[in-house]
C-alpha cells in the first residue's frame, strides 16, 4: 500500500479499490465528473481515493493534487494472496487502513463491489438493480452474487444516492431499505455534450471513423441489457422494408456479449448497415452526437422489434419531428448539471460530518 499527500475540510475518503477504467460503462462518467467536482477548489473537501495501482495514473491525472491510498489488486500478486489469506482469519487489511486515515465518511460510488464494515459513515451510490428485474441476463451464480453484494451495500450503508426516484423505490420496495437513509441525487451530461458548429471539426472526426453515410447512433457497451439484439432486429426490418441507405454506428465497451452482437449482425445480413467503431476516446463522442441524424436508445420495454423500427423510421424521415425532439432534449438536459450534482452529494456529506447530525 502506498500513500500521497492530503489538503483540508471534510475528509472524505471514494472507495475506488474496485474501479476499472475504460471497462465500467456509464459508472466511469459519474466517478469522473464526481471526482472532478470534489477536488476542485471550494468544495470543501479533503479527497482521498483509495484505487487500485491500475486505476492510480488515472485518478492522478484527474485530481493530482488528491492523496491516493493504493493497492495492489494483480491477480496473482502476492499482496492480493496476502490481503485474501488474512481475511479469511478475520483480519482485513483494507478495513484497517482506510480506518487509520480518520476520513469523515467513505464514499463507493457504486454498488457491485466488496463491501466493507468501515469505522467511518459510509455513502454507497446506487444505479440501478437490473438484475432484479431482468435475471435473465445473469448467470445464476452472477446473479446470487449481485443480490448478496447489493443487499450488503444498502443495509450497511448510512446513507444510499440513489440516481433516480425508480432507484429508491426498488431500495425501498426489494431490500426493505428505509426510505430516510435515501437520498435522490441526479447525474447530469458533461458540457461538453452540446451542439458543435467548427465544421472543420465535425469533417475531421467524420474522416477519422469514415461515416461518409448519414447514421443512425448507439454508445452503449455491448451488455445484454442493453438490447442490441431488438435494435438489430428492429435495423434488419427497416432494410428490408425500405431499402435504407444509411448506416448504425455503434460504440462503446466490448462485453462478454460482444461476440454475440456480431454474430446477430452477420446472422441478418447487416455488415453493410452496422458499423463498430468499439470504445473511443472520450473527446470524439459529442462530435459522434452532433453528427448522428438521431440517436437511437432500444429500451426493454417495448413488445417487438416492429415498434422500434416504426419509431425509428417515423423520426428519420421527418426533419420537423427531429428538430422539434433535439429541442425537447436539450431543454431537458438543462434541468441537470454536475454542479448541482456535486452540491446534492456535498449536502449529504455535510450532514454526516456535523456534530449532532442523526447518521
Amino acid at each position: 500500500m502506498k500513500m500521497k499527500p492530503l489538503g483540508e475540510g471534510m475528509r472524505i475518503a471514494l472507495n475506488m479499490l474496485e474501479f476499472n477504467p475504460g471497462g465500467m460503462g456509464g459508472v466511469e462518467t459519474y466517478v469522473r465528473e464526481l471526482v472532478r467536482g470534489l477536488a476542485s477548489p471550494g468544495s470543501d473537501c479533503e479527497l482521498t481515493i483509495i484505487c487500485s495501482e491500475r486505476a492510480s495514473e488515472y485518478f492522478t491525472a484527474l485530481a493530482p493534487a488528491c492523496r491516493q491510498v493504493v493497492f495492489t489488486t494483480r491477480r496473482g500478486s502476492l499482496s492480493r494472496l496476502a490481503r485474501g489469506i488474512l481475511r479469511s482469519v478475520g483480519i482485513d487489511l483494507v478495513k484497517m487502513a482506510v480506518d487509520n486515515l480518520g476520513v469523515d465518511l467513505v464514499h463507493t460510488p457504486y454498488t457491485n463491489v466488496r463491501s466493507y464494515r468501515f469505522r467511518s459513515p459510509q455513502v454507497v451510490t446506487f444505479l440501478d438493480l437490473q438484475h432484479e428485474y431482468f435475471p435473465e441476463f445473469f448467470s445464476e451464480r452472477e446473479l446470487q452474487r449481485r443480490r448478496r453484494k447489493f443487499q450488503q451495500a444498502a443495509h450497511i450503508a448510512t446513507r444510499i444516492i440513489a440516481i433516480s426516484r425508480f432507484t429508491k423505490d426498488c431500495l425501498v420496495e426489494l431490500y426493505g431499505v428505509e426510505p430516510g437513509r435515501i437520498h435522490v441525487v441526479h447525474l447530469a451530461s458533461n458540457p461538453s455534450y452540446c451542439i458543435r458548429s467548427d465544421q472543420r471539426e465535425l469533417a475531421a472526426v467524420r474522416k477519422r471513423y469514415g461515416l461518409i453515410r448519414p447514421f443512425l447512433f448507439y454508445p452503449a457497451a455491448t451488455w445484454p441489457h442493453k438490447n442490441h439484439a431488438m435494435l438489430l432486429e428492429a435495423l434488419k426490418i427497416i432494410v428490408e422494408r425500405h431499402n435504407f441507405s444509411g448506416e448504425l454506428v455503434l460504440t462503446g465497451i466490448a462485453s462478454h456479449h460482444h461476440e454475440t452482437v456480431r454474430r446477430s449482425i452477420a446472422e441478418l445480413g447487416l455488415t453493410d448497415q452496422v458499423r463498430i467503431l468499439g470504445y473511443l476516446p472520450y473527446d470524439d463522442i459529442p462530435y459522434l452526437y452532433n453528427l448522428a441524424r438521431l440517436l437511437v436508445f432500444p429500451s426493454l420495454h417495448p413488445e417487438s422489434p416492429e415498434e422500434i423500427a416504426v419509431s425509428i423510421w417515423t423520426a428519420w424521415n421527418n426533419q420537423e419531428l427531429l428538430s422539434a425532439l433535439r429541442e425537447k432534449g436539450l431543454r431537458r438536459a438543462a434541468d441537470f448539471s454536475w454542479a448541482r450534482t456535486i452540491e446534492d452529494t456535498i449536502h449529504i456529506y455535510r450532514g454526516l460530518c456535523t456534530p449532532g447530525v442523526s447518521r
